[in-house]
């Protein structure tokens, strides 16, 4: 049987801890089930405050796929 077949329609929220933990894979995977959404919390107040920390760049890396750093210079 395919994964989400007998899954209702469903609207996941998502409230990542920080701006880390929740790797984009997992969010693709909820996202590839036919009749769902999901719905994700982003505190974008804290990326700017941590945003010269490696250990929060590496997180927003794998988050959003690219180098964040980079792309904000």
């Amino acid at each position: 049987m395919e994964v989400g077949a007998k899954l209702a329609p469903s609207l996941f929220f998502v409230d990542p801890f920080g701006f880390g933990g929740v790797p984009f894979e997992v969010i693709k995977d909820i996202l590839s089930i036919p009749r769902t959404e999901v719905f994700i919390t982003f505190m974008y107040r804290d990326i700017n405050r941590f945003l010269e920390s490696p250990a929060a760049q590496a997180a927003l890396n794998e988050l959003f796929r690219t180098k964040v750093a980079q792309q904000l210079n």
